[in-house]
């Protein structure tokens, strides 16, 4: 059998838990990673019908029995994982009953997992069920992304705008967005169920006030995952004080996502993408969120209400203009299936509120030419008013 410390998994828990303190994410004991592993590769190091003793964790992980994890010890400092690994890691085994893990090797000194892990396990099942080849779940604290929580609003798409905006490969690296929640005491099922919960959108979601959990296939890509946030959060923090010259515009993401063809073929529906950003001036609000589901992407551009007039109420048949309708939200939510909201509701308007001091017949508008005979007569219309020369709209 070979040695467990030559084991990939342990190396590469060894060389990230050494780079996120070297970078200054995990202070102390901060930060905690768990890593689903093969059982076939686990056997070539370990004899795991050798079950050093059981750990009760405190969630019950039905959905995971049987499968194996190698996670940092609770109250280990990261910058210890690589002199000395069997204390600060432990591979364990979740129990036929669901609610035990077993412990195969590691926490020699009689530690145990990390405090978080039911956090890390209902995370894992969340992404699991979008995508089963997901394996790392980590947590760590990011200095900028921290700092970032404090001067800026903790709005998940307004959040995850600002960081696309703040270097080209945002949009690239994680077109599914940023997930955030408030502040939550850590260490509990409720911000363990909270986070699974946006872990069924995202791949990343934010603590507030206090750091970042991310989920990827390999620790490479769940690191990359992270790094790229930071680095995009840190170019935010350095700038947010000084005025605005330049940005990434939002035609200009939408031309990223489809050079870089982000999870689908976006050259159907760009084009009409394209052309509706283009149209700032008529927008007060466009939102991007995509959506990694399943090989899909999925876009939703979303215009605010415009201008809205709160609702006349009268005994005319007519219906009163309230507002500019939602007619710019077009969702492509798979590939090439295009719903556009798009429907036209045409019909008279009375947009005057007040008559010039006589009835409003409100059938004459059906009969275009009585308003012209009728404005020389007693009855007339709340609409027109006479004049010398010409009949002109009543002036408000």
């Amino acid at each position: 059998m070979k040695d467990i410390l030559t084991a990939p998994f342990v190396e590469e828990m060894k060389k990230t838990t050494a780079n996120m303190y070297r970078l200054g994410w995990d202070e102390r004991n901060g930060g905690n990673i768990s890593y689903m592993l093969d059982e076939n590769e686990v056997k070539e190091y370990l004899d795991i019908d050798n079950v050093i003793r059981t750990i009760p964790t405190g969630f019950d992980a039905t959905d995971l029995i049987g499968k194996i994890f190698i996670v940092t010890g609770t109250g280990k400092y990261f910058k210890n994982v690589e002199s000395d690994p069997e204390t600060n890691l432990g591979i364990i085994r979740i129990a036929k009953d669901g609610t035990t893990a077993e412990l195969l090797w590691g926490y020699k000194d009689n530690s145990k997992f990390t405090s978080e892990l039911p956090a890390h396990l209902m995370s894992h099942m969340a992404r699991l069920k979008v995508d089963p080849e997901n394996r790392v779940i980590m947590h760590t604290h990011p200095t900028h992304t921290l700092a970032m929580n404090y001067v800026h609003e903790l709005d998940e798409k307004k959040f995850t705008h600002t960081l696309w905006e703040m270097c080209t490969e945002c949009i690239v690296v994680f077109p599914d967005g940023v997930g955030v929640l408030p502040w939550m005491l850590c260490g509990t099922n409720e911000i363990g169920e909270a986070t699974a919960k946006k872990m069924e959108e995202f791949r990343l979601v934010v603590w507030g006030m206090h750091g970042i959990y991310g989920a990827g296939k390999t620790m490479d890509e769940t690191f990359g995952l992270i790094e790229t946030v930071e680095k995009a959060a840190k170019t935010y923090m350095v700038t947010a004080h000084l005025p605005r010259i330049n940005t990434i515009k939002d035609e200009e993401l939408v031309q990223l996502a489809e050079f870089f063809k982000v999870e689908l073929e976006l050259t159907a529906c760009t084009g009409v993408v394209r052309n509706l950003i283009c149209r700032v001036d008529l927008m007060i609000d466009v939102l991007y969120i995509f959506k990694r589901r399943e090989g899909h992407c999925r876009y939703l551009l979303h215009t605010l209400d415009v201008g809205g007039v709160p609702k006349h109420h009268g005994k005319a048949p007519l219906t009163v203009s309230t507002s500019s309708a939602r007619l710019l939200e077009i969702c492509l939510r798979r590939v090439r299936h295009i719903k556009m909201h798009d429907k036209s509701h045409i019909r008279f308007v009375n947009t005057h509120t007040k008559g010039i001091g006589t009835h409003h017949y409100t059938n004459l508008p059906l009969l275009p030419f009585l308003l012209t005979v009728s404005t020389g007569i007693r009855t007339k219309s709340g609409v027109i008013k006479r004049c010398r020369i010409s009949l002109r709209t009543e002036e408000s």
